[in-house]
């Protein structure tokens, strides 16, 4: 009698370091939204593109069992929340040196946790994402989505 291999198979998945320089829209997005709001013209859709960044962190921090990034993501609630009141329904206000830096923390935070981690785990995220704001009645931000592609 032959001893049983422990190994798993696994489905096929393009490694998220791989995916991420085969579609730069990823990074650029993100750190373009960020500077949109450093030099004071952000739209709703850079907003949005921050709300997703967070909300795809979130989701992966979760499913990696990674308390700090955790933490990082939760901690973005309230400069999110105080840019969301900060519009007036043509702009938003100008933001302090703390929210700027909280924003560039999660660029940056983002950009390196999903450069360690699968390309399963990054796509489970977003398809989760996905299907969450589609409940909600749609895409927050159909460009990003369509620039992510995990599909």
């Amino acid at each position: 009698m032959r001893k049983q291999s422990k190994r798993q198979v696994r489905p096929k998945v393009i490694p998220t370091m791989a995916f991420l320089y085969s579609v730069p829209d990823l990074e650029i997005s993100i750190l373009s939204a960020v500077a949109a709001f450093r030099s004071g013209y952000a739209s709703p859709g850079q907003f949005d593109i921050l709300l997703d960044t967070r909300d795809l962190l979130l989701l992966g921090a979760v499913g990696a069992k990674d308390e700090g990034v955790k933490e990082v993501a939760r901690a973005i609630n309230d400069v999110l929340s105080d840019i969301r009141e900060s519009w007036d329904g043509t702009k938003f206000a100008p933001l302090s040196e703390d929210a700027l830096n909280a924003l560039d923390v999660l660029a940056d935070v983002s950009n390196d946790f999903w450069k360690r981690k699968s390309g399963a785990l990054y796509q489970a995220a977003y398809m989760h994402l996905k299907a969450w704001r589609q409940k909600q009645g749609g895409c927050t931000n159909e460009n990003s989505s369509d620039a992510r592609g995990a599909d």
